[in-house]
């Protein structure tokens, strides 16, 4: 609606009187092309504006829904709709079965419509999660274009790019640890690496939504190591020890661990770690997300809170 409203306020009338002024309207045809170039506008603009909403909601860009709005809304507007009202108004003299079957067959290519645009390339594209403060600031500068109608409204654009600005510049974690220590992994090259592919499914495919990320590859070791940070990830004590031992005789420097293992166990092959995150401390902690520049450890239950359907939240009680 915002979007609609800065476009037609500022622009609609200068650009109809120009149209209609240049040449002659010949059987009313500069009419009709103007109302469908209208709905090409109306479909455009809406599409554009709600856009950051629906990517930050579902977090999926489909670049079919301009094309789909297109058949769509007019086959809304001049069958859909008005069979309905002369269908239903037709009970009141015992009903038209030629009215309800037209009403069916307009539903029926309304639902055909819908379902070959999703079948398009770039129907539903995933995008990484927009962070509160750039909707916040993308809805401040349509909300300025709409409240003025001075030339000052066009100030309201650079928030608008700044909020787009701020979304693909968010940082991200680059590997997650699930709570019930079943899970790693971490998003490379526009690729999700799950430690295993079967397990935690539901847990996978939120981090995976929040990347915007659906290609997914299993681990060929049951280790991982980040070069840069020196970091490890370990699903499997035994495969993972005998990984530090390598790379350490090697004189590589780790600079943290994480471990479906226990920290003990590290120090029984003596291991000395600056930071170590094992089993016991993913656990209570409800889950890690792990940043990059620079490293640092997010738990979850911390950023999240104890929620009702936590086990957690019941042992607290």
């Amino acid at each position: 609606m915002l979007g609609l409203l800065a476009f037609y306020e500022s622009a609609w009338s200068t650009l109809q009187e120009k149209v209609f002024q240049s040449s002659s309207n010949f059987l009313g045809l500069k009419k009709i092309l103007w109302g469908i170039f209208g709905i090409f506008m109306t479909t455009l603009i809406a599409s554009l504006a709600t856009t950051p909403f629906s990517m930050a909601f579902f977090q999926k860009f489909t670049a079919q829904a301009i094309l789909g709005n297109l058949l769509a809304i007019p086959l809304v507007g001049f069958f859909v709709m008005p069979l309905e009202l002369f269908s239903v108004f037709s009970l009141s003299f015992g009903g038209s079965d030629i009215l309800f079957w037209l009403w069916e067959k307009s539903l029926t290519l309304l639902c055909l419509i819908a379902k070959e645009t999703a079948l398009l390339p770039g129907a539903a594209i995933q995008v990484k999660a927009v962070p509160a403060y750039a909707l916040i600031t993308f809805s401040f500068g349509m909300l300025w274009l709409c409240l003025w109608k001075k030339s000052w409204r066009w100030f309201g654009v650079i928030p608008i790019f700044l909020g787009i600005i701020l979304w693909r510049t968010f940082e991200l974690p680059i590997a997650y640890i699930s709570q019930q220590n079943d899970v790693m992994a971490y998003q490379q090259d526009d690729v999700v690496h799950i430690s295993d592919l079967k397990r935690n499914t539901f847990t996978v495919d939120s981090w995976a939504q929040e990347w915007g990320i659906s290609q997914r590859q299993a681990w060929e070791q049951e280790y991982y190591h980040f070069k840069t940070p020196n970091l490890v990830l370990i699903t499997s004590p035994k495969d993972g020890i005998e990984y530090l031992h390598e790379i350490i005789d090697e004189g590589t420097q780790i600079d943290a661990v994480i471990t479906f293992g226990y920290e003990r166990t590290l120090k029984k092959h003596g291991f000395r770690f600056a930071k170590v995150i094992d089993r016991n401390i993913i656990q209570y902690e409800g889950g890690v997300a792990v940043y990059k520049n620079p490293l640092r450890f997010l738990f979850l239950k911390t950023y999240f809170g104890t929620r009702p359907w936590s086990i957690s939240f019941y042992e607290k009680k």
